[in-house]
């Protein structure tokens, strides 16, 4: 990794930390964060955030771990097709993908697909589960000897993230690293409203459509969200007129 992408992660990471509670670096990696949204019925989905070596000019990957049903989810690859991804600019951060997850798993929760439970193996003679053992035995030094290897890596990223003032705990942030202009900051932000209000909309006529939602409900959500686009496009256009 170049000098630059490390900025980048450790951007990220200190975002991440302040708006992105309950996702954590995997392993220490960067590059790679696991947490859980809520999906409805008091269930969580653990997802997977990946980030490539091209961010930010291109979008980080996201896979849901836990095994639903839903339409913005491939059965197979479990990634998700949010449209944050899809419109993705360099200038959008991972914290606000994790935003518009939340928001979509809100609007239409996931279905949590039931696994068969194991199947309990045929009882096998003291030799063969000696042999077992140790085969574990060896798997399990193996596992250690990657251990160690990690840590020295989590040593090294937790010094990038000193050098670059970013600190590890929530609980320590104490700045956020966006644009330093103060309008460009604003704009950021009342986009990336913008883009989760219009997924409302759209959720709320496509459920209109199926009748699954009474047309009193209906038309007060569509109001008051409406009411949200229009004072989000109000700020755009005054901040746009001052440049």
């Amino acid at each position: 990794m170049d000098v630059n992408f490390d900025y980048v992660l450790a951007r990220e990471a200190q975002l991440m930390f302040k708006r992105a509670p309950g996702f954590e670096p995997i392993n220490g990696d960067l590059k790679r964060w696991k947490g859980k949204v809520r999906g409805g019925d008091n269930n969580w989905i653990e997802v997977e955030i990946v980030i490539p070596e091209t961010f930010p000019n291109e979008p980080p990957i996201v896979k849901v771990l836990t095994p639903v049903e839903h339409s913005y989810v491939d059965s197979s690859t479990g990634r998700v097709n949010l449209r944050i991804l899809s419109e993705w600019r360099p200038e959008y951060h991972v914290y606000q993908v994790v935003n518009s997850l939340k928001g979509l798993f809100v609007r239409i929760p996931p279905k949590i697909v039931k696994t068969a439970p194991p199947v309990t193996p045929p009882s096998e003679d003291v030799e063969l589960l000696r042999q077992r053992i140790r085969h574990l035995e060896d798997q399990v030094r193996q596992l250690q000897r990657m251990l160690h290897e990690k840590d020295e890596e989590i040593a090294r990223l937790r010094g990038l993230i000193a050098v670059h003032n970013v600190p590890e705990k929530e609980t320590e942030v104490k700045t956020i690293l966006l644009p330093s202009d103060e309008k460009e900051r604003k704009t950021l932000e009342l986009e990336s409203e913008k883009i989760a209000v219009e997924d409302l909309i759209k959720s709320l006529n496509e459920k209109f459509e199926s009748g699954d939602i009474q047309p009193s409900d209906y038309y007060k959500l569509y109001k008051r969200y409406r009411k949200e686009l229009y004072l989000i496009n109000k700020k755009l256009e005054e901040l746009r007129k001052g440049e």
